[in-house]
């Protein structure tokens, strides 16, 4: 047994240096399995640090909240400055350069800083056989630190005088997702990337694992971070239709796991493109038009190779009708983008020409101009003349006919400067605004 005075189970550092060498606290015997903590589960959020504490059987278990370091503690305060000729000899803060200096606790009432004051210190639960949970509140500072350095240092005890030590990490690594594209055709390969960044100095780069999930269910292995913290995976098994991409970092032993947020991924081959179409809330006969043009198109592949020219063409057929709708009978501009960015990947499956660079980005940019001037706040007179001017651009690429698209791109480019030269119906910012976009486009068509 230890000595009363000198018991490691309330001493932080013992507990952290009891778990990581998974050795018993004190030179005590380790608790066996019918009366041991089995797992802990933790959570930290700004209001609350809680644990879930599964075990075997009963003991009192004791939750130090930590943050820091959990090497060795200065027990000197010194303001002497640090040698520069890194040949001398640093005397680690045992001189004196002011009379502030001098000697503090090493057991000072927070560890210099290190023990997070909730009260009371420590916070000891009476745990039973099965699911325990605690909750720690939180103040601001607290979390911050926690959240940035922090872990909890817990030992436990039945009554036998066993005992267990654990160093549960609390620190919040920001996780980051991206992928190489947010649409793809079904079974087109499609990278995952994830970085991952903690504090520093300490407690530095976080590594371990990254596992990317899809709607939250996995999706591949776990891949290791590098050193510095990426991790990517390819995958050719994104599911069809619209969902959410995570990266979850599986936490080392200073970080806990922790979620990216998401990022959308549309996945789509000719048949998701109905299911695209129908989420919208179109007017039926638009909805009506867009499906029989997808159904044709189906059809035509259903005959083989030689038949892709015929989906092309009802494909095209599609686009123009969506095109025409956007900012109308339901179609928004974001919803008449994503579904010719949607068509343009399926396109590409079977050659069509629209789907071939530059139109699709090109396409892209129109629609996207198009939903910026209905924005504007325009007289309705005006932002109909100009969406229509974009609009004409966007039909001359579906055409194929990128000349033309180029001239009405510059009827588009010149009533944008009649309107704000002669008329003053654009503000110089605006003026501003669509030129660059326009000139963009240009750049991405040759013209």
């Amino acid at each position: 047994m230890s000595h009363p005075n000198l018991d490691g189970v309330n001493s932080p550092q013992t507990i952290y240096q009891s778990a990581q060498n998974g050795i018993p606290i004190s030179g005590r015997k380790t608790a066996p399995d019918n009366r041991k903590i089995i797992d802990i589960a933790s959570s930290l959020t700004p209001s609350a640090a809680t644990f879930t504490i599964s075990a075997s059987g009963p003991g009192k278990a004791q939750i130090f909240l930590w943050a820091g370091d959990h090497g060795a503690i200065p027990v000197y305060i010194s303001t002497c400055p640090v040698p520069p000729d890194p040949a001398q000899i640093p005397d680690y803060g045992l001189s004196a350069c002011a009379t502030t200096d001098g000697g503090i606790p090493p057991w000072s009432p927070d560890m210099s800083g290190r023990l997070i004051r909730t009260m009371p210190i420590p916070v000891t639960v009476n745990v039973v056989a099965g699911d325990n949970h605690v909750s720690i509140p939180l103040d601001a500072a607290a979390y911050a630190a926690l959240a940035a350095k922090g872990s909890a240092l817990i030992s436990f005890e039945p009554a036998q005088d066993e005992v267990q030590a654990f160093d549960v990490p609390l620190a919040q690594a920001t996780v980051t997702v991206t992928q190489s594209s947010t649409i793809s055709a079904e079974g087109d390969p499609v990278t995952l990337s994830a970085t991952v960044t903690g504090t520093s100095p300490f407690p530095g780069q976080p590594t371990g694992q990254v596992q990317f999930t899809v709607d939250n269910a996995p999706i591949g292995s776990p891949v290791a971070l590098d050193g510095s913290g990426n991790a990517s995976l390819v995958t050719t098994a994104l599911p069809l239709g619209t969902h959410q991409v995570r990266a979850r970092y599986l936490g080392d032993g200073d970080y806990a796991a922790v979620d990216s947020g998401p990022v959308g991924h549309l996945t789509v081959n000719l048949s998701e493109l109905h299911n695209l179409i129908n989420a919208f809330g179109l007017d039926p006969f638009l909805a009506t038009a867009l499906n029989t043009a997808v159904s044709q198109a189906e059809k035509q592949a259903g005959l083989g190779a030689s038949h892709y020219p015929q989906v092309c063409e009802k494909l095209d057929d599609m686009q123009e009708a969506a095109l025409d709708a956007a900012g109308s009978k339901g179609m928004g501009y974001d919803e008449a983008t994503l579904l010719l960015d949607a068509t343009n990947v399926v396109g590409a499956k079977y050659g069509c020409a629209t789907a071939m660079p530059p139109t699709p980005q090109a396409l892209h940019d129109v629609t996207t101009l198009m939903g910026t001037i209905a924005g504007m706040g325009l007289a309705a007179d005006e932002s109909a003349i100009l969406i229509t001017r974009t609009r004409d651009v966007g039909k001359k690429l579906i055409d194929h006919q990128a000349y033309q698209a180029c001239k009405k791109l510059g009827d588009l480019q010149q009533q944008i400067n009649v309107d704000a030269l002669k008329g003053g119906k654009l503000t110089a910012a605006q003026t501003a605004e669509l030129n660059a976009a326009v000139s963009a486009i240009g750049v991405e068509l040759g013209c």
